[in-house]
């Protein structure tokens, strides 16, 4: 992962749906623009955003409903849907019924794999394209994260599966100024860091003095943390 300067993160709060004066759709507005979404899926005349997961699998989906941060169970599969005109709908396990609380609309329960199917087909209802978290032939594979077998569940219903990937390009991928700043901080800093790296191995080389990559990567190491850089890794040194 590309290293991230940690004082300019954005987090997802959880969305108080009781505030005064706050309709479900300005409390959802505050985790991802509903209504720019329904715009979008009515210009590419598409019936709705059908969004799932299974324990994590989809984290595109996972960002969308700002359960990426989120500490909530949900070893269970999950449904948001999307419509292009109205309110959006859940359909969440029985055990599980509070992962997807903080986001409006009807939520549905399920508890075996009867309720479930009913419940999808409710879900979906008289929809014909949906777009959901795949790409033909895994043409994309970042964005291919639903698997077939929900693929050919949601088929059966008489539904046309569309790519989300310009929805995501759109209303996930896309930074807006904060994260574009961060960015910006984050490059620079690694920047200087790169400069620190190469001047260690022309001093090293000078002087004779042995050297090896770990001792790079360490020293690395030790300046993303003066620069107030995070990453899931250390730096290659190869």
């Amino acid at each position: 992962m590309f290293p991230v300067y940690r004082d300019n993160t954005i987090e997802h709060g959880n969305v108080d749906l009781h505030g005064q004066g706050n309709s479900v759709f300005e409390a959802f507005d505050t985790v991802i623009d509903l209504k720019g979404i329904q715009a979008a899926l009515r210009e590419d005349q598409l019936d709705g955003w059908l969004l799932y997961d299974f324990n994590g699998s989809n984290s595109i989906a996972r960002a969308i409903v700002a359960l990426d941060d989120s500490d909530k169970l949900t070893t269970r599969r999950w449904y948001y849907f999307i419509p292009t005109n109205g309110e959006p709908r859940a359909l969440v396990h029985q055990i599980e019924q509070d992962s997807l609380a903080h986001l409006p609309g009807e939520r549905q329960l399920y508890a075996g794999s009867e309720q479930l199917e009913k419940g999808l087909a409710e879900l979906v209802g008289d929809c014909q394209r949906l777009a959901m978290e795949y790409s033909p032939s895994c043409a994309i594979p970042y964005v291919s994260k639903v698997d077939g077998g929900t693929l050919d569940a949601i088929r059966q219903l008489g539904v046309t599966v569309l790519s989300s990937g310009d929805l995501v390009q759109r209303f996930e991928a896309t930074w807006d100024q904060e994260a574009r700043i961060s960015h910006q901080e984050a490059s620079e800093r690694l920047y200087r860091i790169k400069d620190r790296a190469f001047a260690l191995i022309a001093e090293r080389l000078q002087t004779g003095t042995p050297l090896n990559e770990f001792e790079v990567q360490r020293a690395m190491v030790n300046w993303f943390d003066e620069e107030g850089l995070v990453s899931d890794s250390a730096p290659v040194v190869a």
